[in-house]
């Protein structure tokens, strides 16, 4: 019996010393690193990426035709972009951008006299790129890209002896992106790339002085490029984003279209010129 007695206290007391269950340490997964600001804008999970950005728009533009004319002024708009990479490491980015504002005018008209007055300008610029995403380090990215743009700006100076204007252009945007973050919510991105003219034309509403007039379609070949800097701060769904941007265009004498006005015979050339834009950009992504 009390060999029975032994072998229960023994079981007794066993069972006791086993009642907690052996729970192994679970192991704590570390964060997700981010690979760069354009695969999940720094943050920590792949839902959180936000891929569209919209941006308020204001700047100085400085326009002129070296000794005939120039203009300038504050002009002020919207800008939207949307960004995707894929698995791969390729990035689609879709940008469209409007730009509105009165602007001074220092030149002549077309009848030869010398004049200032505003000007209603404005300009409507979309293009579309891809390119290859690639991490050089665990914090920057770089992004070389190409794609196809179109710019159109309408000139509209106000009084007599003026005419509008619509100039566009059709451009290859050929640059690099260079991405990277400084911790988990702020980040810096840079990009830079030159703009090669495929195709421009500069349209004169002539008839705007003269209902006799035609209305002229100059070409012209010329050169841009575009400079970008914005610093990002993350709040969670959204982000709120601050940039800078700098814009040049310089573009060559357009070819000369013979015109009659009356009894008068010329030709109309669009003078070379230069376009100026100094901008900053504040908005959100999401």
């Amino acid at each position: 019996m009390s060999l029975v007695a032994t072998l229960l206290t023994t079981l007794f007391f066993a069972s006791l010393s086993h009642a907690a269950p052996n729970v192994k340490p679970v192991p704590v997964t570390p964060p997700l690193t981010p690979t760069g600001p354009a695969k999940r804008s720094l943050v920590m999970e792949e839902s959180d990426w936000k891929p569209w950005s919209v941006n308020l728009v204001t700047g100085y533009m400085d326009y002129k035709e070296p000794g005939l004319m120039r203009e300038y002024g504050i002009m002020s708009g919207v800008q939207g972009i949307y960004s995707y990479l894929s698995d791969s490491g390729v990035q689609y980015q879709g940008e469209a951008s409007f730009l509105l504002g009165q602007l001074k005018y220092d030149g002549g008209n077309l009848a030869g006299k010398r004049y200032t007055q505003p000007t209603n300008d404005w300009i409507i610029e979309t293009r579309g790129t891809i390119g290859l995403y690639r991490n050089f380090t665990p914090s920057w990215s770089i992004t070389p890209y190409a794609g196809l743009g179109f710019r159109d700006l309408n000139d509209k100076i106000q009084g007599s002896g003026s005419y509008n204007r619509n100039i566009s252009y059709v451009y290859l945007p050929l640059g690099v992106q260079l991405a990277g973050f400084f911790d988990q919510t702020w980040s810096l991105s840079l990009t830079g790339d030159l703009d090669l003219m495929v195709y421009g034309t500069v349209i004169s509403s002539l008839s705007d002085v003269d209902s006799s007039a035609p209305d002229v379609t100059n070409h012209n070949k010329g050169l841009g490029g575009r400079l970008t800097a914005s610093v990002r701060k993350d709040l969670g769904r959204w982000a709120l984003r601050f940039g800078a941007l700098y814009q040049k265009w310089k573009i060559d004498q357009s070819d000369g279209v013979k015109l009659t006005i009356g009894s008068t015979t010329g030709t109309l050339y669009e003078p070379e010129n230069e376009f100026d834009f100094f901008g900053f950009t504040i908005g959100a992504d999401f």
